[in-house]
Parts: C-alpha cells; structure tokens; sequence
C-alpha cells in the first residue's frame, strides 16, 4: 500500500466535524479490523470481472489505478454497474473533486471502490437517520447515491 493511500485510508476513519463528529467513512475501521478490505493493484476490465465472478467476501474492494483518465473509471463504473447490478462501483479521480464542508474527500489517486449494493444502501439508510449528511450538497448527495 502506498504512503498516500495509507493515509487516505486513515482520513476516512478519522471523526469531523463536517459529518457531524463522525469519520467520513463510519464502517471503514471495522472493515479493515476485520479484514474486509482488499486492495488490488488495477490491471485491466478482465481481472475485474474475473474478481467479480468470485464469491464475494469483502465490504468492499479498492481496485487502484495509474493515472486513468477520469472518463475511463467514469465508463468501467458504469459498465460494471450494468454486469453486476448487485453491487455499487465509485470511481475515485483527483479531477472529481468531493469536498464537503470544506473537507477535501479525494484521495488524489484513480481508483475504483466496489462494494455490495444492499451492504452499502443499509449503512446510508442508518446514517440518514443521522446528521452525517446534513453538510453534503444535493449535488454530491446526488453523484453518490444515485449509483
């Protein structure tokens, strides 16, 4: 794992004040606590797909890239979310720019996270009920759950 996704990864466990004192990511240390990340260094659509087609066991599974333009992850996103409907792909791009109360969410990396959709879906209905979203704007709360 690099310096710079090592420290991404401990951004996202880390309480804020722009997810109202929660991490940006609220499940990511208990995923890694209990092995339930992989991170894959990207070869191609083949290996995806070749991974996909597995028994799926992870919360979620970063697949990292070099330098991919942010149209390509944007296009294997999509396509992938129409091989494999049960499953959510977000596509991480420095020139997708995710901030949130001032709070820059890029990793500064390409990447493309895969997670269980109905895993997912359940842990945003939880932080619904919470105040996590209240300082997202429609447009981001849009661009990510519409996935």
């Amino acid at each position: 794992m690099t310096p710079q996704l090592q420290q991404w990864i401990e951004f996202l466990q880390k309480p804020s004040k722009a997810f109202s004192g929660l991490p940006p990511c609220p499940f990511a240390k208990a995923s890694f606590q209990n092995n339930k990340v992989e991170i894959i260094d990207y070869v191609n659509l083949l290996q995806v797909i070749e991974y996909m087609n597995k028994p799926w066991e992870k919360d979620v599974v970063i697949f990292v890239m070099k330098n991919e333009p942010v149209h390509y992850i944007e296009h294997l996103a999509l396509k992938l979310s129409v091989m494999y409907p049960d499953f959510i792909f977000l596509e991480e791009h420095p020139d997708l720019v995710e901030e949130i109360d001032g709070v820059k969410m890029n990793s500064g990396m390409c990447m493309l996270l895969v997670q269980n959709r109905k895993h997912l879906e359940d842990a945003r209905s939880d932080l619904k009920k919470t105040e996590y979203y209240n300082k997202w704007t429609q447009e981001l709360k849009d661009r990510i759950w519409n996935k």
